[in-house]
């Protein structure tokens, strides 16, 4: 239950800024996103900003590569230590993710390296955080994003993120196109093209849902 709300506006230092993320580290707040000229543009970055004892400080930019493109950073945190992922490149499918860690609570970061390397198209998570389980598997909510479809699927890590494998995607029934029959569970009907950036939760009884 929420039971007080505060707005915040911080001073960016771009034009443009979108997909931000969260993270609590001790009392800090942690917060990134991706900004430049608009989205898309090879001079796009990600940024990040501390709120320390309710106050924030000035942003900066924590991954940036010139003539990159940057997109869609992702905290996950598990005390001290922090994770981000982010994507680079276009276009979209071919798009591929990097990872970063911090020790000290996001005021270092490691050099960014590729979180499956030489694959493209999403893995890892794409927009939302990763959940772990109570079974210790990590799992990161990813899609994929070509251009005549969009399919979700799972990332899964039993190694606390250092390597992922891929899940099947979720099967899904386009409508306009035949009913897939070559699947194991009842595909989910959907309009457009697909599915894509989603979350996921871990309910009581075990089961791990996808929204």
């Amino acid at each position: 239950m929420i039971k007080h709300s505060e707005k915040h506006l911080i001073d960016i230092p771009t034009p443009n800024g979108h997909a931000s993320t969260l993270a609590l580290v001790g009392d800090d707040i942690l917060l990134a996103w991706f900004g430049g000229t608009k989205e898309g543009e090879p001079d796009v970055d990600i940024y990040a900003a501390r709120c320390v004892n309710g106050q924030w400080l000035a942003p900066g930019p924590i991954a940036q590569q010139q003539g990159l493109q940057h997109w869609n950073p992702v905290f996950y945190a598990e005390g001290t230590r922090v994770e981000l992922y982010y994507k680079v490149g276009t276009p979209i499918p071919s798009w591929y993710t990097r990872h970063m860690r911090s020790f000290d609570g996001g005021n270092t970061w490691t050099q960014p390296v590729e979180l499956v390397p030489g694959d493209i198209g999403g893995r890892g998570p794409v927009r939302n955080k990763p959940i772990l389980l109570r079974s210790g598997l990590l799992l990161a909510p990813a899609s994929i994003e070509k251009e005549e479809t969009w399919d979700a699927f799972v990332d899964i890590s039993s190694d606390g993120g250092v390597t992922f494998t891929r899940s099947d995607t979720v099967p899904l029934w386009r409508k306009g196109h035949p009913k897939p029959s070559d699947t194991i569970h009842e595909p989910f009907e959907v309009t457009g093209k697909g599915v894509i950036q989603p979350t996921l939760w871990q309910s009581d009884d075990g089961h791990v849902h996808m929204l």
